[in-house]
């Protein structure tokens, strides 16, 4: 365990405004208690929102803190990473979100006791995928994948991963391809039809799906994944799938891997999503970052 982190010294924790009331209130209490019985000394920073969220997280790595920890899902750590990426400061991660993504790809404990725990174990070095200056832990994506996430995130009823089934039947009905013009690293540009793209530095986003199964964040590449020219009734078929990562084996599903992709799509599309969260328009360059930042017990193989 880091010195530092448990004698005493102030240890800033972010927690997700949502995570703070209903069933998750309780895990957070769980998992302050734990850290502050194992000789922590956990103090809740106060944001009100993603901006204050990633204000704060900056202000500890340009002030040299040597860990924060994450009271959440991939949202709040996707807002935490963009503040101490590049830096010497290390994240711990209790994730009481509703998907875990990250957590479940780090084989973190999901119990707020264990995670505790090894949120002040030795910190391990990860890649980080950089969307035209927005930090990515997990998967970017855009097209259906995108869609669908910006329906579920602002949908209030259901909760949980059940949102995101209906969001999906929802955006089912709207699916088109469209020719998305990929370059991958210095290869030349390809062009193929395309109702979802998308780039991982880990396998699993949206509560589970594997949908770039052989993602590693400690290669230095990405894994690209492409569902090609498929209509409604397909890729309802298919699009299940992809939580056994059994997708890759359609025909009309292509993979690559790459450290820098490049997106270009003609048209009104949606933009690119990444651990959940609005990142930004078309085109989009994806950059893998190798060792861009650190987390406290990571097991990545």
């Amino acid at each position: 365990m880091a010195s530092s982190a448990v004698a005493g010294a102030p240890l800033p924790v972010f927690v997700n405004p949502a995570a703070r009331k209903g069933r998750a209130g309780g895990a957070v209490r769980r998992g302050l208690a734990a850290l502050e019985a194992l000789g922590a000394s956990p103090q809740v920073v106060d944001t009100p929102d993603v901006v204050a969220v990633r204000a704060a997280a900056g202000r500890c790595a340009a002030d040299g803190v040597e860990r924060v920890v994450a009271f959440g899902g991939d949202g709040i750590v996707h807002q935490v990473l963009q503040g101490i990426a590049g830096s010497g400061t290390a994240l711990g991660i209790v994730p009481v979100g509703s998907g875990n993504d990250l957590a479940r790809a780090l084989r973190l404990p999901l119990r707020p006791a264990d995670a505790a725990r090894v949120a002040l174990a030795d910190p391990v070095a990860l890649d980080a995928l950089q969307v035209d200056g927005t930090w990515v832990a997990t998967v970017a994506t855009t097209g259906f994948a995108a869609a669908v996430n910006s329906r579920a995130t602002a949908m209030r009823f259901p909760r949980g991963q059940a949102r995101y089934s209906v969001a999906t039947f929802a955006e089912l009905a709207r699916v088109r391809s469209v020719p998305v013009r990929l370059t991958l690293d210095d290869a030349p540009p390809i062009v193929v039809p395309a109702v979802l793209v998308a780039v991982g530095n880990t396998a699993r986003f949206g509560g589970g799906m594997r949908v770039c199964p052989d993602a590693s964040p400690t290669d230095g590449l990405a894994e690209v994944t492409v569902i090609g020219d498929v209509g409604p009734l397909t890729l309802a078929r298919t699009f299940p799938r992809i939580f056994s990562a059994s997708h890759v084996r359609h025909r009309k599903v292509q993979t690559f891997r790459a450290r820098t992709v490049r997106i270009e799509v003609d048209g009104d599309v949606v933009g690119v999503h990444g651990d959940g969260e609005v990142v930004g328009p078309l085109p989009a360059t994806v950059t893998t970052v190798p060792g861009a930042w650190r987390v406290a017990g990571a097991r990545t193989v």
